[in-house]
């Protein structure tokens, strides 16, 4: 198996998940399984990937994500929100998901919008790295989701 289509999949609570992990599965993903936050963070120190699936709780899915994204800058993180409001798919964005989809997405989209995060790290990684691009007098832009003391965007009705 390719280590690119490496996945580690936290899945909490009693979501029904068999039949997008086995979908992943037949089409060529290993996935790694997780049940809580303390077993993800093993599983990425122990065996890295490029791409973090998280289906949990609204503060699980922020914790993880902002956590994971200082652990691993470059890694693709799916957000499976079971309320995809849309201040709670802001909060998932800003503590570092590349994308928030509905909990019920089935496992063909999930495939697909996977293979779409890979292609995009693939063409970043091809972009000069950060020494380069300092001879050109372009900083480099910071990440929000590693950078927690930078302002917050205030959602609808926060005060």
């Amino acid at each position: 198996m390719s280590p690119s289509l490496d996945v580690i999949f936290l899945a909490k609570g009693d979501a029904p998940h068999a039949s997008r992990l086995e979908c992943l599965h037949q089409l060529g993903f290993s996935v790694q399984r997780c049940h809580d936050l303390k077993t993800l963070y093993a599983c990425q120190a122990a065996r890295p990937s490029k791409l973090l699936v998280l289906s949990a709780s609204g503060a699980d899915i922020q914790l993880a994500s902002w956590r994971m994204r200082a652990i691993a800058p470059d890694i693709g993180i799916v957000a499976l929100l079971r309320h995809a409001s849309s201040a709670a798919r802001i909060r998932a964005l800003q503590s570092g998901a590349d994308i928030c989809l509905p909990a019920d997405t089935d496992g063909l989209e999930l495939a697909a919008i996977l293979h779409a995060l890979l292609r995009r790290m693939e063409a970043t990684r091809m972009l000069p790295q950060p020494a380069a691009r300092a001879a050109t007098g372009v900083a480099p832009k910071r990440d929000k989701a590693c950078m927690p003391d930078l302002p917050q965007w205030r959602l609808h009705g926060s005060r």
